[in-house]
């Protein structure tokens, strides 16, 4: 950065918001609604050192986009799985003798047949065969988590 632009740079950071504004004309050719004085400063400089050609792209009145939510590794949570681990593997059959009756429930890759019907959770095939709500894995005795 050349002598004249640095001290021009060390003006900017003093002054007042009008005279940014009127700064800012004097640089772009055109009015800015633009209050916020660190920012426009910021711009200014930018500017006057030529990385800055578009007063559209520094002045606010155009819709900005939101910088991309940056995360570290450490804090990212694992990724859910796929299947619940009390779950056989697709194609089984899960079984069940209530009231007198033997109910055989079939597991699919996304959900679960019961006499023909495919419900999308084991929950939904208990109320339907009880009429009350019931947690599906509790129902059909599928608590424990197996190891694969």
């Amino acid at each position: 950065m050349s002598e004249s632009i640095a001290a021009q740079v060390k003006a900017l950071q003093r002054m007042s918001v009008a005279e940014l504004q009127q700064r800012w004309l004097e640089i772009f050719g055109k009015p800015t609604q633009q209050r916020d004085r660190q920012a426009m400063w910021k711009r200014l400089a930018l500017a006057l050192q030529g990385t800055q050609d578009e007063p559209e792209k520094a002045d606010r009145t155009t819709p900005r986009t939101p910088a991309p939510k940056r995360t570290c590794a450490r804090n990212r949570r694992p990724s859910a799985p796929l299947r619940d681990r009390r779950l056989p593997p697709p194609g089984s059959a899960i079984t069940r003798t209530y009231r007198g009756h033997d109910l055989t429930v079939t597991v699919l890759d996304r959900g679960f047949d019961y006499e023909g019907q495919v419900y999308r959770s084991l929950s939904a095939v208990a109320r339907e065969i009880t009429g009350t709500h019931w947690n599906g894995y509790l129902f059909f005795g599928l608590t424990k988590e197996t190891k694969r």
